[in-house]
């Protein structure tokens, strides 16, 4: 019983410095897009295209962002259907935090807000700031599509498709 409380406990740690890291990714993308912002609205930049470059940062975050928490998702599926379901497993942390989010029925997931929102500004100054030239509204027309299309296609993982792909490897190692 030992071991499996110790892994349990490790794939929790590793839970815990996944939301560490995103934590710490989604202040760097703050930081970073913050700051380039205020310097071009500062300076009075007249070059357009730098009023883009926070893209370079809150896409990749936005990915990165999206790994963690997949993992996070796959790691606490892993526990609910290996250890949690066991009835002899005394921590039920997973299983009770999604039961505690059922009874609580949240309005939704907020996390992709500040992807959205820091992608919306930049795009919005730099689209203020083209004074209707139509090659740099087309090509923020193009960079809109372009990132909504990442922002829909790369999607958080559900909690109950990954439980049942665990639940289908437990399944091949119970035939075994």
């Amino acid at each position: 019983m030992e071991a499996n409380t110790k892994e349990y406990e490790m794939l929790r740690q590793e839970i815990t410095q996944y939301l560490k890291e995103y934590q710490n990714v989604r202040n760097m993308m703050y930081i970073i897009t913050v700051t380039l912002l205020g310097f071009c609205l500062k300076e009075k930049i007249t070059i357009v295209y730098i009023y883009l470059l926070p893209l370079i940062v809150i896409i990749p975050s936005y990915l990165v962002y999206i790994d963690y928490y997949n993992a996070i998702v796959r790691d606490a599926a892993y526990l609910i259907v290996f250890y949690e379901s066991n009835d002899s497993f005394p921590i039920k942390w997973e299983s009770r935090l999604r039961k505690y989010a059922k009874i609580v029925k949240s309005k939704g997931s907020y996390r992709k807000f500040p992807y959205v929102v820091c992608f919306l500004v930049s795009l919005i100054l730099y689209l203020f700031k083209s004074k209707s030239n139509v090659f740099n509204i087309l090509l923020g027309i193009l960079i809109f599509v372009v990132c909504i299309c990442v922002f829909l296609t790369n999607k958080e993982m559900k909690y109950n498709k990954a439980i049942e792909k665990w639940q289908e490897v437990k399944k091949i190692e119970d035939k075994l």
